[in-house]
């Protein structure tokens, strides 16, 4: 498909300081602003020939590699732990743009392999399904084992010379060692070729824009849909042809998707990154001002976002993201936010009690994490609405702004302390956007927990959108989740968002119209999440590779 278009697609957003600068928060408001496109350009798309824009090399992440090594040798050792930290490229780990390769990482690449491999090679016998083991027959066995098992390793049939070169490795391994040392060893080389540990492509050999192979299409579905490499019935239906039309390729991803245990893995992965999660796992509370926020609540706060989202693109649609009445909960988190709900440990759905929280942005998780250790933080939480789900980044603070917090003081509320600041304009280009949205989520402390008051001050959660395609006041933040859940351009932020995580790059003039046709899928469904996925498997990115350089 070709695009005719005259706007550029939005870029990525930029990191910004999360702090108050000591000025005029938003008040009065600069008399000219530069308007943002809220939406994904509509591109003039017309028929033609694929265009799947940049088709980067990607190594399998932490996240793939454990996973892989789970359903491949059934480890569950979590060897991601011992891995290095790894890149971020537009808020996934998964950016091949940003993806590199230490001298440490290969260490420990090799130090797993040789760990994997001494575990899964200590049944031979059944290893080897129950072959015959006796001395003239092992060879033979051996290299039955290198075809099936290097299938399920590299994810693609091995060619015969493959075959051979793996096969020679293992002769001359036994001819100096034993034979369990050198099936070991074997094993042990697959782990570490760069066709296991990266997705490497070909296409079907045309120059420029190649069809990706069946065995591509497959690792490309089940790293999507699963965080993993593909099973054996997958395998099997890329050397069956099943992937290389539309509607088979569209089956199979309905099939992966049905899986719940693993797909909801991969799901979990993208709302982690793109919402940033990991944040409640390291944020820092003062005990003696939030004594119930534990280890345990930590971690109960992710799970409950987890098991909301999971939700939502199973059985719900995009409004539910932001709107939905009902959240998961367990006896001690129901505890912890002073609601009543389930009487076990097991997380239930539960109804939230009107006027007090709805959808995604009112839970603990992300209440907390863009908080401070003493106090609530508009400004962090106005931003993570701006960045993460309109795509709307505002710009960095004026160079030589003092970044500082307004002190506590306890005769005023957060939002009367940072009021006060209105008689300097230095800082109005930074927070006349993220302040009053932030301050929709005074209701919650720093932790996440409803509060009506702060310091005897009955709190005022009114705020304002400027400068988005659904501008206007609010009262407090069920009424801006609500906003948000009928925004174009925050349906569009999380169509970019699945277009990065799913393609492992970030989009250019190239992706208008998969953009577009993807944003297309969510006005024609009522906003299905599970459609938009599936649709992710039928762009020309997704079945289609190039070759060549592709300009930004």
């Amino acid at each position: 498909m070709e695009c005719k278009f005259g706007r550029a697609v939005l870029g990525a957003s930029t990191l910004m300081l999360l702090l108050n600068c000591n000025g005029n928060i938003f008040s009065p408001v600069p008399t000219q602003v530069e308007k943002k496109e809220p939406t994904i350009p509509r591109a003039e798309c017309l028929p033609g020939p694929p265009v799947p824009g940049a088709s980067p090399l990607r190594r399998l992440t932490k996240v793939e590699y454990e996973n892989t090594v789970a359903d491949l040798l059934g480890d569950t050792s979590q060897p991601s732990l011992r891995f290095p930290a790894e890149e971020i490229g537009l808020g996934f780990t998964n950016n091949a743009d940003v993806q590199t390769v230490s001298d440490v990482l290969i260490e420990r690449y090799e130090t797993e392999a040789i760990r994997l491999a001494a575990a899964f090679t200590q049944d031979l016998p059944g290893l080897l399904g129950g072959c015959d083991l006796s001395a003239e027959k092992q060879d033979g066995c051996v290299k039955d084992f290198i075809t099936s098992f290097g299938r399920r390793v590299y994810r693609r049939a091995l060619a015969a010379d493959e075959v051979n070169r793996l096969q020679g490795f293992y002769l001359a391994a036994k001819a100096t060692d034993d034979f369990p040392t050198a099936v070991r060893l074997t094993v042990q080389a697959m782990l570490q070729s760069p066709s296991f540990l990266y997705r490497v492509e070909f296409g079907d050999g045309a120059v420029g824009t190649s069809r990706v192979t069946g065995y591509e299409l497959a690792s490309r579905l089940s790293y999507l849909l699963w965080s993993s490499a593909p099973d054996t019935a997958l395998l099997d239906a890329a050397a069956n042809g099943q992937l290389d039309t539309a509607p088979g390729l569209a089956a199979e991803a309905q099939r992966l998707l049905n899986e719940r245990a693993r797909s909801d893995r991969s799901l979990k992965e993208f709302f982690g990154q793109w919402l940033h999660l990991d944040g409640v796992g390291v944020v820092e509370k003062q005990p003696q001002l939030f004594p119930a926020f534990t280890d345990e609540i930590r971690g109960l706060l992710r799970k409950e976002t987890e098991l909301f989202t999971i939700s939502v693109v199973k059985s719900g649609n995009l409004k539910d993201l932001f709107a939905a009445d009902y959240t998961f909960l367990n006896q001690p988190l129901a505890k912890f936010y002073g609601v009543s709900g389930p009487t076990g440990s097991a997380f239930e759905r539960v109804t939230h009690e009107p006027g007090r929280r709805a959808g995604l942005l009112t839970q603990g998780s992300l209440l907390s994490a863009h908080a401070k250790a003493n106090q609530t933080s508009p400004v962090a939480r106005g931003f993570f609405v701006l960045d993460s789900i309109l795509c709307m980044p505002p710009k960095p603070p004026p160079q030589g702004a003092q970044i500082r917090v307004p002190e506590l003081d306890p005769t005023l509320s957060t939002r009367e302390r940072f009021e006060r600041h209105r008689t300097d304009n230095y800082c109005a280009s930074c927070h006349y956007q993220m302040d009053p949205i932030g301050f929709a989520f005074e209701n919650y402390d720093a932790a996440g927990v409803w509060r009506t008051d702060e310091n005897g001050i009955t709190i005022n959660a009114s705020g304002a959108l400027i400068n988005t395609d659904i501008d206007g006041s609010f009262k407090n933040a069920i009424e801006l989740s609500q906003k948000l859940a009928t925004s174009a351009q925050a349906q569009a932020c999380v169509v970019r968002n699945w277009f990065r995580f799913s393609y492992g790059r970030g989009d250019g003039n190239a992706d208008a119209c998969a953009l577009q046709s993807l944003d297309d899928i969510l006005n024609h469904t009522g906003g299905n999440l599970n459609e938009l996925i599936t649709g992710l498997t039928q762009t020309d990115m997704f079945r289609y590779r190039t070759n060549e350089e592709v300009p930004p």
